[in-house]
């Protein structure tokens, strides 16, 4: 079990700010956390690339939750818990 659970939510993310994001919470030191990204429906969730993106970082503790449409932040935030 994780110390914490961080709960990125997106929808259009952009790219660079998305892994900016993703590498401020892996520079996180002496506690266990997870990353769970829940996307809202967007066109390109950016799936493979995050998944790049964590390998390149060898971080496995995280989870895409992928809408296939747009269901709003509250939904979307409900969903990543």
């Amino acid at each position: 079990m994780p110390d914490f659970s961080v709960i990125v939510l997106n929808y259009h993310p952009d790219k660079d700010k998305l892994f900016a994001t993703l590498r401020s919470i892996l520079c996180q030191k002496d506690v266990s956390f997870e990353i769970i990204l829940a996307d809202d429906g967007s066109p390109d969730p950016l799936q493979q690339e995050i998944d790049a993106f964590m390998a390149s970082h060898n971080f496995t503790q995280y989870q895409l939750v992928l809408h296939e449409h747009n269901g709003g932040t509250v939904r979307n935030f409900y969903d990543g818990l």
